[in-house]
């Protein structure tokens, strides 16, 4: 494992110093940002990643962690980025399945949602189709398919068994999306909303 590098954060900064920048443009107000930083803050502490500095008089500054504009030390390693990613993409379905109202994630949730996104796999098209999840309007099958199919592979280098070798396009197509989608329903990944369809779908929290 590489030694972890030091990156200074704060409310304002976190974003770009933890390799977040995909999420800036989902961020749709002040108050969906503030909720974004208290979740990557909540994982950060779960991961043991935050140093809390001594101040001067030998006391340890815990009171920062409640100051969203005070400045935090996080040690940051390879591994520690790769979870952030899978972070990134969790945010990214809770802002989209939320629908501008982000739901109380503790860190023990959020952990657990870590672990599930990461186990997700590129190259039968998983990770695409929970991606899709959070960006859809409709979380149906026929809308994850029309978000998918045709447009450029997400994942060009992940061997993707749905992308078109000839310039990269996603072939994922909704038959394989609908069994793709009961898949993850098995591994408790999703569930289902409705009972009939066409099927609403949600990630499990």
């Amino acid at each position: 494992m590489s030694s972890p590098a030091q990156v200074v954060i704060t409310r304002d900064t976190f974003l770009g110093q933890l390799g977040l920048m995909d999420l800036s443009s989902r961020i749709r107000d002040r108050r969906e940002g503030d909720e974004v930083y208290k979740a990557v803050l909540g994982f950060l502490q779960a991961e043991n990643a935050v140093e809390l500095r001594e101040a001067s008089g030998g006391q340890v500054r815990e009171l920062n962690l409640m100051i969203p504009g005070t400045p935090l030390h996080v040690r940051l390693t390879s591994e520690l980025k790769e979870k952030l990613n899978g972070l990134m993409i969790i945010a990214l379905i809770l802002l989209g399945i939320g629908q501008g109202a982000w739901p109380t994630v503790g860190t023990a949730v959020l952990a657990g949602l870590v672990a599930k996104i990461t186990k997700l796999r590129k190259e039968y098209g998983e990770l695409c189709i929970v991606e899709s999840l959070g960006e859809v309007a409709k979380r149906s099958d026929e809308s994850v398919c029309t978000n998918l199919y045709g447009r450029p592979c997400r994942y060009p280098n992940a061997a993707c068994q749905f992308m078109k070798s000839e310039g990269q396009t996603c072939l994922f197509g909704l038959a394989e999306i609908k069994q793709t989608l009961t898949a993850l329903e098995a591994r408790d990944v999703l569930r289902r909303e409705n009972s009939v369809e066409p099927f609403i779908w949600k990630v499990r929290l």
